[in-house]
């Protein structure tokens, strides 16, 4: 198993729905930047160290006690995800999960801090779309597999 360093950050936009007194739905899209170091998510491992666009679409249901003023939050839900590498794209479908402490200012206000890991179910690399001739393959063959887990820590304000 080999592990790449990475950093990066994304700017966050939700829209948090209250369903129930303990329950609230979210929708959220996140733009940003991801670095990631030598890494095997390319068609011939290993890549360089190199700086992607990273994007991300989540949907999440959150333990989020609304008749408390502060406490803890746990939430999951399904996140699809990309980043842009030089050489091909990564996308991946997958479960995203989170736990966090949340404060209330007033009704309307609140935030949170919460620690998060997207889990890959569904991940791969987006070839080119090329037609093959009967001597030679479609695309190359990707030599190695690779999965991409990854943790966040992020900081959420509501107005």
């Amino acid at each position: 198993m080999r592990l790449s360093p990475s950093a990066g950050g994304v700017a966050r936009v939700a829209l948090h729905h209250i369903v129930g007194p303990r329950l609230s739905m979210s929708a959220e899209a996140g733009l940003g930047a991801t670095y990631l170091g030598a890494h095997p998510m390319t068609t011939a491992p290993p890549a360089d160290a190199e700086v992607g666009f990273a994007w991300q679409l989540a949907v999440l249901a959150r333990y989020f006690p609304i008749y408390e003023r502060s406490g803890l939050t746990f939430g999951g839900g399904l996140q699809y995800s990309g980043l842009r590498l030089s050489d091909v794209p990564s996308t991946q479908m997958g479960a995203e999960l989170r736990a966090g402490y949340y404060r209330w200012h007033n009704e309307e206000r609140f935030w949170t801090l919460e620690f998060g890991l997207s889990i890959p179910l569904i991940e791969g690399l987006t070839l080119p779309n090329e037609f093959a001739t009967p001597d030679e393959p479609a695309s190359p063959t990707v030599e190695r597999t690779w999965h991409y887990v990854r943790a966040s820590l992020g900081m959420s304000f509501a107005f």
